[in-house]
């Protein structure tokens, strides 16, 4: 005997309907109900658009566990019209949408990243096995109709771009424009730790300016954040977009605290390469620009790229500098195709690190010798003291004869100028 099917059909009520007449940004947030059906294998949502306000993305999300978002299709339907504009039923085509799981989203949800929709559809049909929805009641699917950029970005060129400089950055200016400003309270955290991520979806979205305004959208509205969760994203074609926005003239981009590393932000800089690196190779363009952005970030603030600090500073863990976002989560983001080529990256970052390029030339007796508290001058030079962050704690001119203290119990790199000529040393004062 089959078991009975069951058909989600939408159920409007005053309290599901979200159209906020100020923001720019129109959506609804819809609940399902249950209703009998004969076949057994499936469950359906199905809605006709006939008088809409232009849906172009929709979100779906589980109040519980009992959905497996994992196990619902969105298709699209167009039909073929009549010279007079009349739908043709039964003639046009389903067109099966960029679907994925969130594996970043608040925890205790299980919801889906932006679905994008293209314009001129019909119908929008969810989709889902009996055993994937077997509490219909608890799946919501929020409709949106996110305004169209109508200025056209074109990225600038990556080429003749010096390595450890910054690649071209898309301001939020640029790709936020005609959306609403994110929510005021901006902190910041000065960077110990990149962490790189996958978006895990819109692996088939081509136009990544609409990918990233999506992603913009669906964390402040259906995330509740204040802002997108990431400092940078980078899309495969190589453009990097600014993230979350500093807000002030103090704060700045690549310290903005974000939301992207299971509540343990600060410190981190999170950079997101849009698509699913589980099976997908990301494009060599795209790991061009990262490795660029990653360039400049650790020339900037003298980061260790081969080090490791721990995470969060009091009572954490070990996490590499560069990290992905696995090594301090449960998740498999940034996807296994792009997590294997961190060491590579970490590697051909290493001359753009001082910290981690330092130790070319040892310290010679003749320029300082070490003591139990730190180091004595034998000439007069310039002394840069970096901690195993690559961080610069001590930059001083020290005379011949000066002793300069340092921090013990920490692994320091020394690096002493004296006329033309540079010394580094590794030192532990215990």
């Amino acid at each position: 005997m089959l078991r009975k099917q069951v058909v989600l059909l939408l159920f409007w009520s005053f309290a599901c309907l979200h159209l906020n007449a100020q923001s720019r940004v129109k959506y609804e947030k819809v609940e399902a109900e249950i209703f009998p059906s004969l076949d057994g294998k499936s469950v359906t949502l199905r809605r006709h658009f006939t008088d809409t306000f232009g849906i172009n993305m929709i979100v779906l999300q589980a109040k519980s566990g009992e959905v497996d978002i994992s196990k619902v299709k969105v298709s699209a339907y167009y039909g073929p019209r009549t010279p007079d504009g009349q739908r043709l039923w039964g003639l046009g085509t389903f067109v099966h949408l960029d679907f994925s799981n969130d594996p970043h989203a608040p925890e205790f949800m299980n919801q889906s990243l932006p679905v994008l929709i293209p314009p001129g559809f019909d119908d929008l049909q969810i989709i889902g096995s009996i055993d994937a929805i077997n509490r219909p009641s608890d799946l919501v699917v929020w409709f949106f109709k996110v305004p169209e950029l109508v200025k056209p970005v074109r990225p600038e060129k990556l080429k003749n771009r010096q390595t450890c400089s910054s690649p071209p950055i898309i301001p939020q200016s640029t790709w936020r424009s005609g959306l609403d400003s994110p929510i005021l309270g901006r902190t910041s955290s000065p960077t110990h730790h990149c962490v790189i991520h996958h978006s895990a979806g819109n692996t088939n979205d081509t136009d990544y300016i609409k990918v990233v305004r999506a992603y913009y959208v669906y964390h402040t509205t259906v995330n509740g954040w204040d802002d997108i969760g990431y400092n940078y994203l980078v899309d495969p074609k190589g453009a990097v977009y600014a993230g979350r926005d500093p807000e002030k003239s103090g704060i700045a981009q690549d310290e903005v605290t974000g939301a992207h590393f299971c509540g343990k932000n600060q410190n981190t800089m999170g950079v997101c390469v849009i698509g699913n690196y589980m099976e997908a190779e990301p494009s060599d363009t795209a790991i061009s620009s990262l490795k660029l952005l990653l360039g400049w970030k650790v020339n900037k603030d003298n980061l260790n790229v081969t080090g490791q600090m721990i995470h969060p500073v009091s009572g954490g863990d070990w996490l590499p500098v560069i990290a992905g976002h696995r090594d301090g989560c449960a998740t498999s983001c940034p996807g296994d195709k792009l997590y294997p080529l961190l060491p590579s990256l970490r590697t051909a970052l290493i001359p753009c690190s001082p910290s981690a390029n330092l130790l070319k030339k040892p310290l010679s007796p003749e320029v300082a010798v070490m003591n139990s508290s730190g180091i004595v001058l034998k000439v007069t030079a310039d002394v840069l003291v970096y901690n195993s962050a690559g961080q610069l704690i001590v930059n001083t001119k020290a005379k011949a004869g000066q002793e300069i203290r340092l921090p013990r119990n920490q692994i320091l790199v020394l690096t002493i100028r004296q006329n033309n000529q540079i010394f580094h040393h590794k030192v532990f004062i215990p």
